[in-house]
């Protein structure tokens, strides 16, 4: 009997401790489940704030001409007419909040991988009308820089951009202001912003910033149907001369020399100017969406004497040694070398460039034809003919050459998307150059007709 009621004792205190147990494991489980909850949202909510987008472009090309020089794409190898590169392998990722956007770009090519943009940007939190961006991302100019070239019609941005701006981005801080979305003032926008002026992945070259300025306005109406942009662009730079081994700081051409003239008491720095101004319409009808797009630029330029790419044709120079002999310590002659680097001279030239574009969907298809006329006109104030000409003995000028050929393209393309990810270009650029005096010796290229530099491009992208 006793050794009965003993075991149910134990058996009764063994039950309480076991619920009490459970009731205390049950009240912590009810205690951390909404805690547990509450950090998997805000993990989730953390995750929406990160997007990860890019595209990958592979493409073929075949050209007129081996070894040909080439904007689509850059130049061709020697002895080669066709090709296949990876033209670009973009993946961006973006961090954005209520007030602030992270943005990290890489492109990934067979040939390396670069920085492409790295930038934040933050808007003030009261009428989130004023933002200011800074780090490394596309020059507010135009329409076409700063247009993803995974949505641009054409492959390759046009003749006069790629020369102007090279690599589209650079580094710099810029302010935007926009009102808020819902202000009937929201279809204007201003940037303004300071900039090293050397471009992306180049250090700075001098010590002033370049100035640039976009204004632009948009507009919808007719129910959306039918788009209105337009803008106007400006740019203040400034490159610093750097003196040839004669002492040239700054050459500009002379009509009457036809020729580059030495600037007598030539500035500490050479001004780099343009204004452009830009438009895009689009109109959807029963005939899909057809749209026109225009952009033109003008002004002065700094380039070197065969080039008129700015800036990164002036960053090579030619090193020169002198000796000296002085005495050491000891008293005894010594010879000491010095190399140092002169730059190249600084050539000015006024040009200017344009592009019109023509893109028509067919129907409500996955079908778009293009049509794109850009031209380029490096160098205003000599005509085609006078280019190459010998310049007038012992006048001091230097003679014109193949960077001051003006060049017009017209680009004929096919585009099928086939789903929101990938789509397949077909585009042919006919490159014609002005007729000119000139026969390049050195590349055996023949610029008093048009020399053959037609190129080739079918692309498959895929976007995501």
């Amino acid at each position: 009997m006793r050794k009965c009621l003993i075991f149910t004792l134990t058996f009764v205190m063994f039950i309480c401790a076991n619920i009490n147990r459970l009731k205390a494991q049950e009240e912590g489980v009810t205690d951390t489940l909404p805690g547990k909850i509450d950090q998997f949202n805000a993990d989730i909510n953390d995750l929406k704030k990160m997007k990860i987008s890019g595209y990958f472009q592979f493409q073929g090309q075949s050209a007129d001409s081996a070894g040909e020089a080439s904007v689509a794409g850059g130049n061709f190898g020697k002895n080669i007419d066709h090709r296949f590169m990876i033209r670009r392998g973009r993946i961006k990722f973006n961090y954005a909040t209520t007030l602030t956007n992270y943005v990290l770009q890489m492109d990934i090519t067979e040939k390396a991988v670069a920085l492409k943009e790295f930038y934040l940007t933050y808007t003030e939190p009261m009428l989130k009308m004023f933002s200011i961006t800074a780090g490394q991302f596309n020059r507010p100019f135009g329409y076409e820089i700063d247009y993803s070239s995974g949505l641009r019609e054409s492959p390759e941005l046009s003749r006069f951009v790629q020369t102007i701006f090279p690599g589209e981005v650079d580094l710099g801080a810029k302010l935007s202001i926009q009102p808020w979305k819902t202000s009937v003032w929201n279809i204007f926008k201003l940037d303004l912003g300071l900039f090293n002026g050397s471009g992306g992945n180049v250090p700075a070259i001098d010590n002033r910033w370049d100035f640039i300025g976009r204004f632009a306005f948009n507009k919808a109406i007719m129910n959306e149907n039918f788009k209105v942009g337009l803008g106007a662009s400006y740019y203040n730079g400034y490159f610093k001369n750097s003196p040839d081994a004669s002492g040239v700081a700054e050459y500009q051409y002379q009509s009457s020399a036809l020729g580059y003239t030495k600037v007598n008491n030539a500035p500490d720095y050479a001004g780099r100017k343009y204004v452009g101004i830009d438009f895009q319409l689009a109109l959807n009808s029963m005939i899909g969406i057809t749209q026109l797009k225009g952009e033109y630029i003008s002004g002065t330029s700094a380039g070197s004497s065969s080039s008129s790419n700015t800036p990164s044709a002036l960053l090579s120079g030619t090193a020169t040694a002198t000796t000296d002999t002085v005495l050491n310590t000891q008293g005894h002659p010594v010879i000491i070398t010095t190399t140092k680097t002169v730059g190249a001279a600084t050539f000015l030239r006024d040009f200017s460039g344009y592009y019109v574009y023509f893109i028509q969907d067919l129907g409500h298809t996955k079908h778009q034809l293009v049509l794109k006329y850009d031209v380029y006109d490096p160098n205003t104030k000599v005509a085609g003919t006078d280019i190459g000409k010998a310049v007038t003995s012992g006048s001091g000028a230097k003679a014109t050459n193949a960077a001051d050929i003006k060049y017009s393209t017209i680009g004929l393309g096919w585009i099928w998307h086939f789903n929101e990810h990938l789509k397949l270009v077909t585009y042919y650029d006919m490159v014609t150059n002005e007729n000119t005096s000139l026969y390049d010796t050195t590349n055996k290229l023949n610029y008093k007709k048009d020399i053959k530099d037609n190129v080739l491009t079918i692309r498959l992208q895929y976007k995501f």
